[in-house]
Protein backbone atom coordinates (compact mmCIF):
# COMPACT_ATOMS: atom_id res chain seq x y z
CA UNK A 1 0.00 0.00 0.00
CA UNK A 2 1.44 3.31 -0.82
CA UNK A 3 2.15 5.66 1.83
CA UNK A 4 0.19 9.09 1.91
CA UNK A 5 1.38 11.82 0.37
CA UNK A 6 1.92 14.58 3.41
CA UNK A 7 1.33 18.59 2.69
CA UNK A 8 2.28 21.21 5.37
CA UNK A 9 0.61 24.27 4.38
CA UNK A 10 2.22 27.17 7.49
CA UNK A 11 0.04 30.80 7.09
CA UNK A 12 3.13 32.79 8.56
CA UNK A 13 2.24 35.40 10.78
CA UNK A 14 -1.56 34.54 10.84
CA UNK A 15 -3.59 34.74 14.13
CA UNK A 16 -5.93 32.15 14.89
CA UNK A 17 -8.92 34.72 15.88
CA UNK A 18 -8.59 36.28 12.04
CA UNK A 19 -9.63 33.59 10.82
CA UNK A 20 -13.78 33.34 10.26
CA UNK A 21 -13.54 28.87 11.43
CA UNK A 22 -12.22 30.55 14.75
CA UNK A 23 -15.23 33.13 15.61
CA UNK A 24 -13.67 35.89 13.54
CA UNK A 25 -16.58 38.49 12.74
CA UNK A 26 -16.09 38.68 9.20
CA UNK A 27 -15.72 36.13 6.26
CA UNK A 28 -11.84 35.90 5.85
CA UNK A 29 -10.98 32.33 5.01
CA UNK A 30 -14.30 31.06 3.37
CA UNK A 31 -11.24 27.36 1.96
CA UNK A 32 -9.75 27.19 5.33
CA UNK A 33 -13.27 26.98 7.07
CA UNK A 34 -13.91 24.30 4.38
CA UNK A 35 -10.95 22.66 5.06
CA UNK A 36 -11.95 22.48 8.72
CA UNK A 37 -15.53 21.06 8.32
CA UNK A 38 -14.19 18.01 6.69
CA UNK A 39 -11.00 17.82 9.49
CA UNK A 40 -10.32 18.83 12.93
CA UNK A 41 -9.42 21.71 13.93
CA UNK A 42 -7.76 22.54 17.21
CA UNK A 43 -8.92 25.31 19.03
CA UNK A 44 -5.86 25.97 21.42
CA UNK A 45 -2.54 25.25 19.48
CA UNK A 46 0.69 27.08 20.74
CA UNK A 47 3.78 28.18 18.60
CA UNK A 48 6.64 27.47 20.93
CA UNK A 49 8.35 31.07 19.25
CA UNK A 50 6.56 34.24 18.63
CA UNK A 51 8.85 34.31 15.09
CA UNK A 52 9.86 32.32 11.74
CA UNK A 53 13.01 31.43 12.55
CA UNK A 54 12.67 29.46 15.60
CA UNK A 55 8.60 28.94 14.86
CA UNK A 56 9.86 26.74 12.06
CA UNK A 57 12.57 24.88 13.11
CA UNK A 58 10.41 23.46 16.22
CA UNK A 59 7.84 22.45 13.95
CA UNK A 60 10.64 20.79 11.36
CA UNK A 61 12.13 18.93 14.50
CA UNK A 62 9.94 18.43 16.92
CA UNK A 63 11.87 20.52 19.86
CA UNK A 64 11.93 23.37 21.11
CA UNK A 65 14.21 26.40 20.50
CA UNK A 66 16.16 25.79 23.29
CA UNK A 67 17.05 22.34 23.05
CA UNK A 68 18.19 22.96 19.64
CA UNK A 69 19.73 26.41 20.82
CA UNK A 70 18.75 27.70 17.32
CA UNK A 71 18.22 31.57 19.12
CA UNK A 72 22.01 31.41 19.69
CA UNK A 73 22.78 30.23 16.64
CA UNK A 74 20.33 31.33 14.16
CA UNK A 75 21.08 28.14 12.54
CA UNK A 76 19.67 24.75 12.69
CA UNK A 77 22.65 22.36 13.58
CA UNK A 78 22.77 19.38 10.84
CA UNK A 79 22.40 17.08 13.68
CA UNK A 80 18.76 16.96 14.43
CA UNK A 81 16.25 14.76 12.25
CA UNK A 82 13.86 17.25 10.19
CA UNK A 83 11.05 16.01 8.58
CA UNK A 84 12.23 16.24 5.40
CA UNK A 85 15.06 13.79 6.15
CA UNK A 86 13.04 11.13 7.85
CA UNK A 87 10.71 11.11 5.37
CA UNK A 88 13.10 10.77 2.61
CA UNK A 89 14.92 7.65 4.35
CA UNK A 90 11.40 6.24 3.53
CA UNK A 91 11.25 6.76 -0.26
CA UNK A 92 9.83 10.00 0.13
CA UNK A 93 10.33 13.12 -2.29
CA UNK A 94 10.03 16.22 -0.71
CA UNK A 95 9.65 20.07 -1.72
CA UNK A 96 9.12 23.37 -0.27
CA UNK A 97 8.29 27.19 -1.63
CA UNK A 98 8.45 30.63 0.04
CA UNK A 99 9.20 33.78 -0.39
CA UNK A 100 10.87 34.19 3.55
CA UNK A 101 14.58 34.23 3.82
CA UNK A 102 14.63 32.69 7.04
CA UNK A 103 14.09 29.25 4.59
CA UNK A 104 17.19 29.45 2.81
CA UNK A 105 20.04 27.40 3.27
CA UNK A 106 21.66 30.05 4.94
CA UNK A 107 20.06 29.17 8.18
CA UNK A 108 19.72 25.45 7.78
CA UNK A 109 16.25 24.71 7.98
CA UNK A 110 15.67 23.35 4.55
CA UNK A 111 18.81 22.06 3.89
CA UNK A 112 17.42 18.02 4.03
CA UNK A 113 14.58 18.94 1.31
CA UNK A 114 15.37 17.46 -1.84
CA UNK A 115 13.48 20.68 -4.00
CA UNK A 116 13.88 24.18 -2.44
CA UNK A 117 11.67 26.73 -4.47
CA UNK A 118 13.06 30.40 -3.41
CA UNK A 119 10.05 33.02 -4.27
CA UNK A 120 12.78 35.87 -4.75
CA UNK A 121 14.32 33.90 -8.10
CA UNK A 122 13.25 34.11 -11.34
CA UNK A 123 16.18 31.98 -12.02
CA UNK A 124 16.61 29.12 -9.53
CA UNK A 125 20.12 28.97 -8.70
CA UNK A 126 22.11 27.26 -5.78
CA UNK A 127 25.18 29.42 -5.87
CA UNK A 128 23.90 33.09 -5.96
CA UNK A 129 24.51 35.95 -3.12
CA UNK A 130 21.82 33.73 -0.82
CA UNK A 131 24.15 31.81 -0.27
CA UNK A 132 27.46 33.13 0.15
CA UNK A 133 28.94 34.16 3.77
CA UNK A 134 29.72 37.70 3.22
CA UNK A 135 28.55 39.83 5.96
CA UNK A 136 32.00 39.22 8.37
CA UNK A 137 34.15 39.80 5.72
CA UNK A 138 32.57 43.00 4.71
CA UNK A 139 34.40 46.03 6.42
CA UNK A 140 32.63 47.96 9.23
CA UNK A 141 32.02 51.41 7.92
CA UNK A 142 31.64 49.91 4.58
CA UNK A 143 28.25 49.80 2.69
CA UNK A 144 27.01 46.13 2.75
CA UNK A 145 25.51 46.50 -0.62
CA UNK A 146 28.02 48.23 -2.03
CA UNK A 147 30.32 45.17 -0.58
CA UNK A 148 27.80 42.40 -2.03
CA UNK A 149 27.72 44.27 -5.75
CA UNK A 150 31.48 44.10 -5.43
CA UNK A 151 32.39 40.76 -4.07
CA UNK A 152 29.74 38.74 -5.53
CA UNK A 153 27.16 40.43 -7.67
CA UNK A 154 29.95 41.50 -10.05
CA UNK A 155 32.29 37.72 -9.91
CA UNK A 156 29.61 35.05 -9.28
CA UNK A 157 26.38 34.49 -11.65
CA UNK A 158 26.46 38.04 -11.80
CA UNK A 159 23.71 38.01 -15.08
CA UNK A 160 21.19 35.45 -13.46
CA UNK A 161 21.73 37.69 -9.84
CA UNK A 162 20.78 40.86 -11.14
CA UNK A 163 18.08 39.44 -12.86
CA UNK A 164 16.63 38.04 -9.98
CA UNK A 165 17.38 40.89 -8.23
CA UNK A 166 15.03 42.94 -10.86
CA UNK A 167 12.54 40.16 -10.45
CA UNK A 168 12.52 40.39 -6.27
CA UNK A 169 11.75 43.93 -6.30
CA UNK A 170 8.78 44.09 -8.57
CA UNK A 171 6.98 40.91 -7.42
CA UNK A 172 7.17 42.60 -4.11
CA UNK A 173 5.31 45.20 -5.01
CA UNK A 174 2.28 42.54 -5.95
CA UNK A 175 2.57 40.28 -3.25
CA UNK A 176 4.89 38.36 -1.22
CA UNK A 177 4.32 35.20 -3.34
CA UNK A 178 1.18 33.56 -3.16
CA UNK A 179 -0.06 34.32 -7.07
CA UNK A 180 3.36 32.64 -7.74
CA UNK A 181 3.13 29.51 -5.66
CA UNK A 182 1.08 27.00 -7.08
CA UNK A 183 2.63 26.55 -10.45
CA UNK A 184 6.08 26.05 -9.29
CA UNK A 185 4.60 23.09 -6.63
CA UNK A 186 2.25 21.90 -9.84
CA UNK A 187 5.36 21.45 -11.90
CA UNK A 188 7.48 19.72 -9.45
CA UNK A 189 4.83 17.48 -8.36
CA UNK A 190 4.33 16.51 -12.09
CA UNK A 191 7.07 14.42 -11.84
CA UNK A 192 6.87 12.41 -8.78
CA UNK A 193 6.02 9.31 -8.55
CA UNK A 194 5.97 8.19 -5.49
CA UNK A 195 4.79 9.89 -2.00
CA UNK A 196 6.07 13.10 -1.63
CA UNK A 197 6.48 15.68 1.53
CA UNK A 198 5.30 19.29 0.21
CA UNK A 199 5.54 22.66 2.40
CA UNK A 200 4.15 25.45 1.07
CA UNK A 201 4.39 28.79 2.89
CA UNK A 202 2.29 31.53 2.62
CA UNK A 203 3.61 35.07 3.60
CA UNK A 204 0.93 37.33 2.63
CA UNK A 205 -0.35 38.10 6.91
CA UNK A 206 3.59 39.20 7.32
CA UNK A 207 3.84 43.10 7.77
CA UNK A 208 4.11 44.78 5.32
CA UNK A 209 0.24 44.76 4.50
CA UNK A 210 0.00 45.46 1.05
CA UNK A 211 -3.16 43.18 -0.32
CA UNK A 212 -4.31 44.47 -3.85
CA UNK A 213 -6.68 47.46 -3.68
CA UNK A 214 -9.74 45.36 -4.45
CA UNK A 215 -9.07 43.15 -1.01
CA UNK A 216 -8.05 45.93 0.88
CA UNK A 217 -11.38 47.72 -0.45
CA UNK A 218 -13.67 44.86 1.18
CA UNK A 219 -12.42 45.42 4.48
CA UNK A 220 -11.81 49.03 5.17
CA UNK A 221 -14.11 50.76 7.19
CA UNK A 222 -12.22 53.72 6.80
CA UNK A 223 -11.10 54.32 2.81
CA UNK A 224 -9.42 57.07 2.99
CA UNK A 225 -7.13 55.96 6.09
CA UNK A 226 -6.35 52.52 4.95
CA UNK A 227 -5.14 54.00 1.66
CA UNK A 228 -2.71 56.14 3.21
CA UNK A 229 -1.78 53.35 5.63
CA UNK A 230 -0.94 51.31 2.68
CA UNK A 231 1.00 53.80 1.01
CA UNK A 232 3.08 54.69 3.66
CA UNK A 233 6.08 53.29 5.50
CA UNK A 234 5.68 50.91 7.97
CA UNK A 235 8.45 49.81 9.04
CA UNK A 236 8.80 53.10 10.12
CA UNK A 237 5.16 53.40 11.91
CA UNK A 238 5.81 49.66 13.72
CA UNK A 239 9.24 50.73 14.89
CA UNK A 240 7.99 54.46 16.20
CA UNK A 241 5.09 52.42 17.77
CA UNK A 242 6.69 49.76 20.18
CA UNK A 243 9.06 51.82 21.07
CA UNK A 244 6.17 54.51 22.55
CA UNK A 245 7.40 57.36 20.24
CA UNK A 246 4.50 57.89 17.76
CA UNK A 247 1.80 55.16 18.76
CA UNK A 248 -1.17 54.78 16.02
CA UNK A 249 -5.03 56.23 17.26
CA UNK A 250 -7.54 53.72 17.85
CA UNK A 251 -8.64 54.81 14.31
CA UNK A 252 -5.57 53.96 12.98
CA UNK A 253 -5.11 50.72 14.58
CA UNK A 254 -8.93 49.52 13.18
CA UNK A 255 -7.23 50.41 9.57
CA UNK A 256 -4.18 48.65 10.13
CA UNK A 257 -6.18 45.68 10.80
CA UNK A 258 -8.50 46.11 7.82
CA UNK A 259 -5.48 45.73 5.90
CA UNK A 260 -3.73 42.94 8.53
CA UNK A 261 -7.39 40.96 7.35
CA UNK A 262 -7.70 41.80 3.96
CA UNK A 263 -4.15 40.53 3.83
CA UNK A 264 -5.55 37.36 5.33
CA UNK A 265 -8.59 37.05 3.03
CA UNK A 266 -6.06 36.98 0.01
CA UNK A 267 -4.06 34.60 1.45
CA UNK A 268 -6.84 32.53 1.59
CA UNK A 269 -8.22 32.41 -2.13
CA UNK A 270 -5.02 31.02 -2.67
CA UNK A 271 -4.67 28.52 -0.22
CA UNK A 272 -7.91 27.62 -1.91
CA UNK A 273 -6.86 27.83 -5.44
CA UNK A 274 -3.99 25.17 -3.93
CA UNK A 275 -6.72 22.46 -2.64
CA UNK A 276 -9.24 22.92 -5.50
CA UNK A 277 -6.12 22.11 -7.66
CA UNK A 278 -5.92 18.99 -4.85
CA UNK A 279 -9.56 17.98 -5.93
CA UNK A 280 -9.29 18.11 -9.37
CA UNK A 281 -6.36 16.16 -9.98
CA UNK A 282 -7.55 13.20 -7.33
CA UNK A 283 -4.54 13.87 -4.78
CA UNK A 284 -6.97 15.52 -2.32
CA UNK A 285 -8.28 12.69 0.07
CA UNK A 286 -4.34 10.53 -0.51
CA UNK A 287 -3.03 13.68 0.87
CA UNK A 288 -2.82 14.11 4.65
CA UNK A 289 -3.01 18.30 4.54
CA UNK A 290 -1.97 20.32 7.89
CA UNK A 291 -2.40 24.16 7.74
CA UNK A 292 -0.75 25.97 10.67
CA UNK A 293 0.05 29.60 11.39
CA UNK A 294 3.93 29.69 12.48
CA UNK A 295 3.04 32.25 15.23
CA UNK A 296 0.91 34.86 14.84
CA UNK A 297 0.72 38.72 14.63
CA UNK A 298 0.57 41.95 17.33
CA UNK A 299 -2.07 44.66 16.07
CA UNK A 300 -1.75 47.07 18.72
CA UNK A 301 -1.94 44.91 22.06
CA UNK A 302 -0.06 46.17 24.75
CA UNK A 303 1.05 49.09 22.71
CA UNK A 304 2.83 46.55 19.98
CA UNK A 305 2.89 45.73 16.57
CA UNK A 306 4.31 43.25 14.24
CA UNK A 307 5.57 40.12 16.22
CA UNK A 308 8.52 40.91 18.28
CA UNK A 309 9.52 41.46 22.14
CA UNK A 310 6.58 39.11 24.46
CA UNK A 311 4.49 35.78 24.67
CA UNK A 312 1.49 37.20 24.62
CA UNK A 313 -1.66 35.29 22.82
CA UNK A 314 -1.28 37.57 19.93
CA UNK A 315 2.03 35.95 18.96
CA UNK A 316 1.74 32.54 19.98
CA UNK A 317 -1.92 31.51 19.83
CA UNK A 318 -2.42 29.88 16.11
CA UNK A 319 -4.54 28.55 13.34
CA UNK A 320 -4.05 24.71 13.24
CA UNK A 321 -6.57 22.36 11.00
CA UNK A 322 -5.58 18.97 10.02
CA UNK A 323 -7.13 16.81 7.15
CA UNK A 324 -6.82 13.36 5.95
CA UNK A 325 -10.05 11.37 6.30
CA UNK A 326 -8.86 7.64 7.36
CA UNK A 327 -7.25 9.31 10.72
CA UNK A 328 -8.98 12.54 11.89
CA UNK A 329 -12.63 12.20 11.62
CA UNK A 330 -14.72 15.27 10.08
CA UNK A 331 -16.04 18.54 11.73
CA UNK A 332 -14.48 17.87 15.02
CA UNK A 333 -13.18 20.78 16.83
CA UNK A 334 -10.64 19.67 20.03
CA UNK A 335 -10.09 21.94 22.62
CA UNK A 336 -6.96 20.30 24.75
CA UNK A 337 -3.97 22.23 24.75
CA UNK A 338 -2.03 21.15 21.93
CA UNK A 339 2.00 22.31 20.13
CA UNK A 340 2.66 23.22 16.96
CA UNK A 341 5.78 20.71 17.38
CA UNK A 342 3.81 18.10 17.79
CA UNK A 343 2.77 18.15 13.92
CA UNK A 344 6.35 16.22 13.95
CA UNK A 345 5.11 13.51 15.63
CA UNK A 346 1.82 13.56 13.58
CA UNK A 347 3.41 13.19 10.27
CA UNK A 348 5.37 10.15 11.34
CA UNK A 349 2.65 8.66 12.37
CA UNK A 350 0.33 9.18 9.52
CA UNK A 351 3.36 7.86 7.00
CA UNK A 352 3.93 5.03 9.19
CA UNK A 353 7.38 5.85 9.39
CA UNK A 354 9.70 5.55 12.76
CA UNK A 355 11.36 9.25 13.88
CA UNK A 356 13.90 10.14 16.55
CA UNK A 357 12.80 10.48 20.22
CA UNK A 358 11.66 14.29 20.42
CA UNK A 359 9.17 16.19 22.07
CA UNK A 360 6.70 16.32 19.24
CA UNK A 361 3.43 14.58 20.53
CA UNK A 362 1.27 12.80 17.91
CA UNK A 363 -2.15 14.82 17.56
CA UNK A 364 -3.67 11.06 16.43
CA UNK A 365 -3.58 10.72 19.89
CA UNK A 366 -6.16 12.54 23.06
CA UNK A 367 -3.85 12.95 25.68
CA UNK A 368 -3.89 16.50 26.62
CA UNK A 369 -0.69 18.31 27.34
CA UNK A 370 -0.48 19.36 30.94
CA UNK A 371 1.52 22.66 30.06
CA UNK A 372 3.13 23.81 26.52
CA UNK A 373 6.26 25.98 27.01
CA UNK A 374 7.00 29.15 24.34
CA UNK A 375 10.22 30.74 23.89
CA UNK A 376 11.56 33.95 23.11
CA UNK A 377 15.60 34.67 23.18
CA UNK A 378 16.62 38.43 23.81
CA UNK A 379 16.28 39.87 20.74
CA UNK A 380 19.00 41.61 18.17
CA UNK A 381 19.51 45.79 18.98
CA UNK A 382 19.26 47.40 15.73
CA UNK A 383 22.46 49.30 15.22
CA UNK A 384 22.10 52.80 15.21
CA UNK A 385 22.57 53.49 11.32
CA UNK A 386 19.19 51.61 11.23
CA UNK A 387 17.99 53.04 14.26
CA UNK A 388 18.14 57.06 13.13
CA UNK A 389 16.44 56.41 9.92
CA UNK A 390 13.12 56.38 11.77
CA UNK A 391 14.45 58.58 14.82
CA UNK A 392 14.83 56.51 17.42
CA UNK A 393 18.07 55.28 19.88
CA UNK A 394 18.96 52.17 21.46
CA UNK A 395 17.38 53.67 24.69
CA UNK A 396 14.11 53.86 23.49
CA UNK A 397 13.94 49.76 23.01
CA UNK A 398 16.13 48.98 26.12
CA UNK A 399 12.87 47.74 27.96
CA UNK A 400 13.00 44.77 25.52
CA UNK A 401 16.04 43.64 26.17
CA UNK A 402 15.42 40.21 28.26
CA UNK A 403 14.39 36.57 26.94
CA UNK A 404 11.15 35.30 27.85
CA UNK A 405 9.80 32.26 28.63
CA UNK A 406 6.04 31.10 28.92
CA UNK A 407 4.33 28.56 30.57
CA UNK A 408 0.66 28.36 29.51
CA UNK A 409 -2.18 25.41 30.81
CA UNK A 410 -5.63 25.29 29.96
CA UNK A 411 -6.36 28.43 32.07
CA UNK A 412 -3.41 30.13 33.27
CA UNK A 413 0.00 31.70 31.58
CA UNK A 414 3.30 32.15 33.36
CA UNK A 415 5.67 34.48 31.35
CA UNK A 416 8.94 34.44 33.30
CA UNK A 417 11.91 37.24 32.25
CA UNK A 418 15.46 36.72 32.16
CA UNK A 419 15.01 40.56 33.93
CA UNK A 420 13.46 39.32 36.58
CA UNK A 421 10.15 40.08 35.33
CA UNK A 422 7.12 37.78 36.02
CA UNK A 423 3.57 38.15 34.50
CA UNK A 424 0.75 35.65 35.14
CA UNK A 425 -2.48 35.93 33.18
CA UNK A 426 -5.98 34.40 33.64
CA UNK A 427 -6.38 33.52 30.09
CA UNK A 428 -9.91 32.35 30.31
CA UNK A 429 -11.35 35.14 32.50
CA UNK A 430 -9.13 37.32 31.09
CA UNK A 431 -8.21 36.77 27.37
CA UNK A 432 -6.78 39.99 26.36
CA UNK A 433 -3.95 39.04 28.99
CA UNK A 434 -4.96 43.15 30.39
CA UNK A 435 -4.64 42.24 34.03
CA UNK A 436 -0.89 40.92 35.56
CA UNK A 437 -2.07 38.47 38.40
CA UNK A 438 1.89 37.67 39.58
CA UNK A 439 1.69 39.91 42.80
CA UNK A 440 -1.83 38.68 44.04
CA UNK A 441 -1.49 34.69 43.51
CA UNK A 442 2.18 34.63 44.68
CA UNK A 443 0.76 30.57 45.14
CA UNK A 444 0.31 30.12 41.50
CA UNK A 445 3.40 32.20 40.65
CA UNK A 446 5.52 29.88 42.48
CA UNK A 447 3.91 26.72 41.46
CA UNK A 448 4.26 27.52 37.77
CA UNK A 449 7.50 28.55 38.00
CA UNK A 450 8.56 25.02 40.04
CA UNK A 451 6.73 23.36 36.63
CA UNK A 452 9.12 25.50 34.47
CA UNK A 453 11.96 24.40 36.61
CA UNK A 454 11.63 20.73 36.38
CA UNK A 455 10.79 21.27 32.83
CA UNK A 456 14.26 22.78 31.85
CA UNK A 457 16.19 20.73 34.12
CA UNK A 458 14.23 17.38 32.07
CA UNK A 459 15.22 18.83 29.18
CA UNK A 460 18.72 20.33 30.16
CA UNK A 461 17.87 23.48 29.17
CA UNK A 462 17.43 27.18 31.12
CA UNK A 463 15.64 30.13 30.14
CA UNK A 464 16.98 31.82 26.89
CA UNK A 465 18.81 34.52 27.67
CA UNK A 466 21.60 35.06 25.30
CA UNK A 467 21.57 37.38 22.36
CA UNK A 468 22.57 36.55 18.43
CA UNK A 469 24.43 38.15 16.28
CA UNK A 470 22.95 37.34 12.80
CA UNK A 471 26.55 35.84 11.63
CA UNK A 472 27.52 34.60 8.12
CA UNK A 473 24.57 35.82 6.13
CA UNK A 474 24.71 36.91 2.96
CA UNK A 475 23.63 40.92 2.13
CA UNK A 476 20.47 39.98 0.00
CA UNK A 477 19.67 37.76 2.76
CA UNK A 478 20.07 40.65 5.11
CA UNK A 479 18.19 42.81 2.96
CA UNK A 480 15.07 40.71 2.28
CA UNK A 481 15.16 40.21 6.51
CA UNK A 482 15.26 44.06 6.82
CA UNK A 483 12.76 44.51 4.67
CA UNK A 484 10.76 41.58 6.67
CA UNK A 485 11.23 43.93 9.55
CA UNK A 486 13.45 41.60 11.06
CA UNK A 487 16.34 43.57 11.59
CA UNK A 488 15.50 46.69 11.69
Amino acid sequence: MRKPNILLIVLDATRYDYCSCYGYDRLTTPNLDHLAEEGVLFENAISPAPWTLPAFAAILTGLYPSQTGIYITRMLDPQYDTIARVLGRHGYCSFIISSNSWLSTDFGLVNDFDTIHKLWQLWQIDDDVTSVNVIYRTKNNENIYRAAVKSYLLKKNAFQNVINYIYYRITQRIDTGASRTLGPFKRWLAKQNGPWFAVIHFMEAHLPYRPPRSWWQRFARNPRLVRRLHKADQRRIFWRHNAGVEQLTEEELEAWRDLYAAEVAYQDAYLGQLLNWLRITDQYDSTCIIVVGDHGENLGEHGLLNHQYCLYEPLIHVPLIIRYPPYFSQGNRVSTLVSTLDIYQTIMDVAGVKGPRVESRSLLEATARPFVISEYGTPRTPPMSILSKFGLTPQHLKRFERGLTALRTDQYKLIVGTDGSLELYDIQADPAERTNLASQRLDLVEQFKAMLADWQQVHETSLVDQQATIEEVDPSVVERLRELGYLD
